[in-house]
């Protein structure tokens, strides 16, 4: 997910059910530190197991465009790329071989121009280049057989080489050849590109939310014709992200939107429910108010039959490396629960099933996290014993750390961060005194875990 704006990164949301067990993330392996990037998994061996593309800019270290192979041992690089900045990556299997192919673009610092690759995998863990397309840089790319000739089409949206926007859909005409298709979109880089089929007609239409005239998000509906037609459902969030899935289970895609609104003054989240009649309905949901930069991934991550969500991004509230976990819940609303770090400099969110064992995994920023699944997180048998008491607290709350070093955070039920505090081996004591009566939740990072825990507060 491509932001090119990065003010303050640091939240990121994941939605989880009420009944007190939170979904239960491990750190599984890391990948290079790096600002600005981008990463997305695909398999391009065809082994079965999800391999992840990355890039990002220096911080420490040196630049990075490289491929991590997924093997049992753990992620391992198998190959790099040059280095392209303000970048967008996207897998799909372009000639139908078996194989998943990369997409990728950006700017090339060294020739100073935009660039849109395609890397044909071998399968033997070597690549073809295709580098005869218009370059683009600092936008997005999205993949779907547009019109139904068998073979993926590319959309791709950024700065072209004189640095105007621009969004181009290129038609696959099968054996790794493509033509510009003459289709005007909104020129929206610095935002993200989503296909759908919001008509349930079962053509691809495409989504796309940007930094243009105005920072929106316009949805295209595929005539079926080869030619797309501006709906007039022109939604709030720009240079945010966008995905769609079926949240009240109406069989109906709705749309998830986050960024700015279209005076690039306000922060926005929402939710668009589709009324199935290519009409839509803003719905109030407790998403705290993300703006630039964010990213989101839509999945199932606690297995339940619903969609659900994980978003990082920033507002005036939430100025901290921070997380909080929610799940979609029976009646489709949202409960806020277990943070997970985002990096501030690099807010990438990317799910899939990474170890193969039927559940949704993350990378977050620079960090893969394997999803063990609905666990009570402090009293997980195969975790260090934490223990928070009293509980309900007054005035104090002791924490007792096992091993090691930890960061506790503590969140009110609007998901605001209320208290921080960095603790050591052994007892903590933590001042409640000034905290307001109520529930709260109380999130544990350490190194190897991450736990969370449901407190209370008492009046004085």
């Amino acid at each position: 997910m491509i932001k090119d704006r990065f003010i303050r990164c640091a939240l990121v949301l994941l939605l989880v059910p009420v009944n007190l067990q939170a979904q239960h993330f491990v750190k599984a392996d890391s990948l290079q530190k790096g600002a600005y990037g981008a990463a997305a998994w695909g398999d391009y061996d065809g082994d079965g197991r999800k391999d992840i593309a990355y890039i990002a800019q220096a911080i420490h270290d040196t630049d990075v465009f490289v491929l991590y192979k997924n093997t049992p041992g753990g992620f391992t690089v198998a190959t790099s790329f040059p280095m392209l900045h303000t970048p967008a990556l996207a897998w799909g299997d372009l000639n139908n071989d078996g194989f998943q192919d990369l997409i990728a673009s950006g700017l090339n610092l060294g020739s100073g121009e935009p660039e849109l690759n395609i890397y044909v995998s071998n399968g033997d863990g070597t690549f073809g280049v295709i580098d005869t397309f218009p370059g683009l840089s600092t936008g997005s790319i999205a993949l779907a057989d547009f019109d139904g000739n068998g073979f993926l089409d590319i959309v791709a949206s950024g700065y072209n080489t004189v640095f105007t926007e621009a969004v181009i859909l290129f038609k696959n005409e099968g054996n790794l050849n493509f033509s510009i298709v003459a289709q005007s979109f909104e020129a929206l880089p610095s935002g993200e590109m989503k296909w759908c089929d919001f008509n349930n007609d079962g053509l691809p239409d495409l989504s796309l939310t940007g930094d243009g005239n105005f920072s929106r998000t316009y949805l295209y509906k595929n005539a079926g014709n080869g030619q797309f037609v501006l709906t007039g459902n022109h939604f709030f969030g720009g240079r945010g992200t966008i995905d769609w899935v079926d949240f009240n289970a109406d069989g109906w895609d709705d749309l998830f939107v986050s960024g700015v609104d279209s005076t690039s003054a306000s922060n926005y989240t929402t939710i668009y429910y589709n009324n199935g009649d290519e009409t839509f309905t803003e719905v109030q949901t407790n998403f705290p108010v993300f703006g630039e930069p964010s990213a989101a991934d839509v999945a199932d991550f606690d297995n339940d039959g619903v969609a659900d969500v994980f978003i990082a991004g920033s507002n005036e509230f939430f100025l901290e490396q921070f997380s909080s976990l929610a799940i979609t819940n029976a009646d489709s609303s949202f409960t806020l629960s277990q943070p997970i770090h985002a990096d501030i400099m690099n807010c990438l969110v990317e799910a899939a099933d990474f170890d193969n064992d039927g559940d949704m995994d993350l990378l977050v920023s620079n960090i893969i996290w394997r999803n063990e699944g609905n666990q009570l997180s402090l009293n997980n048998a195969e975790q260090p014993v934490l223990h928070i008491y009293p509980n309900p607290a007054g005035t104090y709350m002791v924490v007792t750390l096992p091993a090691g070093e930890a960061v506790l955070s503590m969140y009110d039920v609007n998901g605001r961060q209320v208290l921080r505090s960095e603790m050591k081996e052994g007892s903590n004591t933590l001042d409640t005194s000034r905290l307001l009566p109520g529930n709260y939740q109380v999130a544990i990072i350490h190194e190897q875990f991450i736990r969370v825990e449901h407190v209370t507060i008492l009046a004085k």
